[in-house]
């Protein structure tokens, strides 16, 4: 089975947003959001998710994307299947 790339990617600010951190693909919004709840009031009053562009999922791409081209320079872009 194949992951479908995201272009965005919820993200959860915490601490007064002081903390960003992106939600891994298997995370739940809403087990993330309750989490919260266990924390003391001072830590989760200003939580909240935003979704945003996903930069690290493009940045990858493109590494991963001119190594391939390096390696097997006549196959297709992702569909390599050299021996390294």
């Amino acid at each position: 089975m194949y992951l479908v790339p995201r272009s965005q990617t919820p993200e959860g600010h915490v601490f007064s947003s002081s903390t960003e951190r992106p939600l891994h693909f298997l995370e739940k919004v809403l087990d993330v959001t309750l989490r919260w709840t266990e924390w003391p009031e001072d830590f989760c009053r200003d939580n909240y998710l935003v979704v945003k562009e996903n930069y690290v999922y493009s940045h990858v791409d493109n590494v991963v994307s001119a190594r391939s081209s390096e390696m097997c320079p006549n196959v297709a872009k992702k569909m390599c299947f050299c021996a390294v």
